[in-house]
This record gives structure tokens, sequence and C-alpha cells, in this order.
């Protein structure tokens, strides 16, 4: 089931790329597959890899995780860090969907439940923006170009581009 949703979500991407997909299967045989730091990892390539310039957080955070300077070593980057560059990459991404398979393998499952709420939270304060962002183009639209309103599809127009590109902000 989970291959037939991953295969119908891919094909939606193709057909829209502000959906980038990125997924993940947490797998009972492989322990290094059933920790949230190895999802996040895997989600953040996914996600980033076809970016025309990497995210700014997930360039800071390679630098500082491979400093080679005395006394400094390299080191991983924290759950907290991967958490904040993947939300930062998902925030510069459009609305990507994520597909996380076999849950109940994942040996840290309350940390990947913490993060989907904090995902979530975003996802929903976005859309609360993109709401009143949109009300005001149009009542502005609607208001001070009073010239325009005798064409409805070019204010429609305007109203989409500057919606697509919104992304909360």
């Amino acid at each position: 089931m989970t291959s037939t949703i991953l295969n119908d979500l891919l094909q939606l991407s193709r057909q829209d790329p502000t959906h980038p997909v990125a997924y993940y299967f947490f797998d009972f045989r492989d322990p290094l597959k059933q920790n949230t730091d190895k999802m996040l990892r895997s989600i953040i390539n996914q996600l980033s890899e076809n970016c025309v310039k990497p995210p700014n957080k997930l360039m800071s955070l390679f630098n500082v995780c491979n400093k080679q300077e005395p006394p400094v070593r390299k080191r991983e980057p924290t759950t907290k860090e991967l958490i904040e560059v993947l939300l930062d990459v998902i925030g510069n991404e459009g609305t990507p969907f994520l597909l996380l398979d076999s849950l109940d393998e994942c040996i840290d499952r309350r940390l990947t439940f913490e993060w989907l709420r904090m995902l979530m939270n975003i996802e929903l304060k976005r859309d609360v923006v993109d709401e009143d962002i949109r009300v005001y183009i149009h009542n502005r639209w609607s208001s001070d170009f009073q010239r325009w309103n005798a064409h409805p599809s070019l204010g429609e127009e305007v109203e989409k581009t500057l919606m697509k590109d919104a992304k909360g902000m």
C-alpha cells in the first residue's frame, strides 16, 4: 500500500514541482534505519538535492560540524540541529509530501512524534498567514485598483502570482 501511495505522490510531484516528495521507511531488519536522526537526514537530503542553491541553515550546519581546526574536530549534528535544518528546508521548498512508513519500528517514536507535531503547527500557522495575505491582496486590489475591476481574471492572476511565493511570510 505504501508503495502505491508513494508512486501516486511522485507522479503528482512530477506534475507540480512545488510539491516535492520525501519518504522514509523505518526497517526492523536494519538497526541503522530505526531512529529519528537517520530519518531526518534522509528527508533533508531528498528535499535539498533538487535545490538550485543549498539552504543556508544546511550549509551552516555542515560547516560547523566539519571544522578541521584544533581543538575542534568533526562532529555529528544533534537531533535539534537536524530538526531546525529540516524545518528551514521545508519552509523553502513549497509544500512537500512526507511519507513515513513503519513508524512502529522507530526506536525513538516520541521524538519523531514531537517533530511531526512541530511540523504540523508550522504548517497550520502558515495556512492562517497565507489566508490573511490572500484577503489583504484581494481587498487592496478591489479598493486601490478599481479601474481594473472590470477585468476579474487579471485580479485573479495577480492574486495567484503573489500567493505562489508567499509561504506564510
